[in-house]
């Protein structure tokens, strides 16, 4: 259920309603644009010492239209546009450590990416799904094929 920016969730396990409001209801998710990445990009090479919340503003102040918080800014600086931050594809080597070690640590992405310096905990993360989407994809292929030869 949807009640005005108050999301009803459920727990059917504790039998408890719980009322969560969103931290900030006036700003709406919208995509991010190549212009305010660029924006982001030059604000922080610019500006080291400024808070998130600092740089958030600044934006804000460049172009109104421009409605993120810091948060929104720090994730999208730190996954999508800092310098050292590899979006290639893992390679076979990378992808057998990270089956070791998610065995090892499970699902603690941050830790998992300290063995890989110019990656980051996101990209551990959307590996590891699209990775577990991919296995089992496969294998309902093959149960499905079992089924129809039998």
């Amino acid at each position: 259920f949807l009640f005005t920016n108050t999301y009803l969730i459920y727990f059917p396990s504790l039998v408890k309603l719980k009322m969560i409001k969103r931290k900030s209801p006036n700003l709406p998710r919208q995509m991010w644009t190549k212009e305010e990445d660029q924006l982001l990009y030059d604000i922080v090479a610019n500006n080291h010492k400024l808070t998130w919340k600092a740089r958030a503003e600044q934006l804000f102040l460049i172009n109104p239209a421009i409605k993120k918080t810091g948060k929104q800014c720090r994730e999208r600086y730190r996954n999508y546009l800092a310098d050292h931050t590899i979006k290639k594809p893992l390679t076979k080597d990378e992808k057998i450590l990270f089956i070791l070690l998610h065995s090892k640590y499970g699902n603690l992405w941050r830790q998992i990416a300290t063995f890989y310096p110019q990656r980051n905990d996101l990209a551990m993360k959307n590996f590891f799904y699209s990775y577990v989407r991919k296995v089992l994809k496969k294998i309902c292929n093959r149960f499905n094929n079992m089924n129809l030869t039998s």
